[in-house]
């Protein structure tokens, strides 16, 4: 089977986290052929996940004092700081093909086998993690996001050539200083490199010679070196006109201000309305943001590093509870309801998303009444 390879080389961030919905538009359709894209970030930059809040997960001060973009990604997972010391893949498939027929953890291994081999070709002892991580040991070695839109599935991850563990504590958002460095120790413990693992340095290009095949030897495709098509170029620029822009960037938070702006503050609002907050750890976090007024959901916010199918379907789940009592029996009958008519979620449960509503209700922030 012959699949296009697009190789980039360098790219800004907005770019990399764009250009795979701008090919899934027409591999999709059937215009282009699956395709696997090669690139690495030009300059460094903060991903955010299409789930996650902007204003919970990053230090905007700090990025914009040094000029760090932020970017969010059309694809589920967690807030994380990218350089050029990242060789990325975009692995993107046609709906109909085998290789993503199955649920998303076996897809994801599927799609990771040349990840892993590519570590193993360095003498890493590297394996799958579910839901969508390479390890090494313990060690995270490469994140990796699962999505599907416009008729295409596709995964888009890393090999870690480097990792920069201090810049990557400075971006993200940390209640003290004093847990920065919590945060620093944690990331060490937890994520590793090739640098870290062998000691030495390595280009891109070194590691594309050992990723393209293992690509072609653990799928069973052949890769031809190909372009961009006309259609696949004005689909980035209309991408654009939304990832770039502050609208997109604060999705997460549009409609809810009034909310955001209450929350975290320990003041009198108004009779009968709690404003509360809370995370919930499942194989990946989970956070919500609610107003309960009368002990029913007056207004609610869900983020986190989870992964969602179709990613745009969150704000509708949002819908779903609005109005609901604050009730286990109802709220779970809500939230079971919406996924049966449709819409799946990976990494946590539906059950997670009434148990955090009540671990905010129960430390709420701001109590009133």
């Amino acid at each position: 089977m012959a699949w296009r390879l697009l190789d980039f080389g360098g790219l800004d961030g907005w770019t990399i986290q764009s250009i795979y919905e701008a090919v899934a538009k027409e591999v999709g359709k059937g215009n282009s052929p699956n395709t696997l894209i090669n690139c690495h970030p030009a300059t460094p930059y903060v991903c955010i996940g299409v789930h996650q809040l902007l204003e919970k997960e990053v230090e905007e001060d700090f990025c914009k004092k040094n000029n760090v973009p932020i970017v969010r990604r059309q694809a589920g997972g967690g807030a994380v700081f990218l350089d050029p010391y990242q060789f990325f893949y975009h692995i993107i498939v046609k709906n109909d093909d085998p290789l993503v027929m199955g649920d998303p953890v076996t897809v994801s291994e599927r799609l990771l086998k040349p990840t892993v081999s590519t570590y193993k070709a360095f003498g890493c002892d590297a394996s799958f993690k579910p839901v969508n991580d390479v390890i090494i040991g313990h060690r995270k070695a490469s994140g990796n996001a699962l999505a599907n839109m416009h008729g295409a599935s596709f995964v888009i991850g890393n090999v870690i050539m480097d990792a920069d563990v201090e810049m990557m504590a400075q971006v993200l958002k940390v209640p003290s200083e004093k847990f920065r460095d919590k945060i620093i120790e944690n990331v060490r413990e937890h994520m590793t490199s090739l640098k870290r693992e062998l000691g030495k340095d390595f280009t891109y290009g070194e590691v594309q010679k050992k990723y393209l095949p293992a690509f072609e030897s653990e799928l069973g495709v052949k890769l031809e070196k190909g372009e961009m098509t006309e259609a696949e170029k004005k689909n980035l620029e209309e991408i654009f006109a939304t990832t770039k822009t502050d609208e997109w960037l604060h999705r997460r938070t549009r409609g809810h201000e009034k909310l955001m702006d209450m929350s975290g503050k320990r003041t009198k609002i108004m009779a009968g309305l709690i404003i509360a907050e809370a995370n919930l750890k499942s194989d990946k976090l989970i956070r919500t943001t609610l107003s309960i007024k009368d002990n029913y959901i007056d207004d609610i916010v869900i983020s986190g590093d989870f992964f969602m199918m179709p990613s745009d379907s969150l704000p509708n789940l949002e819908n779903t509870l609005k109005g609901k009592k604050v009730d286990r029996e109802e709220l779970l009958t809500a939230v079971n309801g919406f996924f049966a008519a449709g819409p799946k979620v990976f990494g946590i449960k539906p059950g997670d998303i009434v148990e955090v509503i009540f671990k905010a209700r129960d430390n709420s922030v701001g109590v009133v009444g």
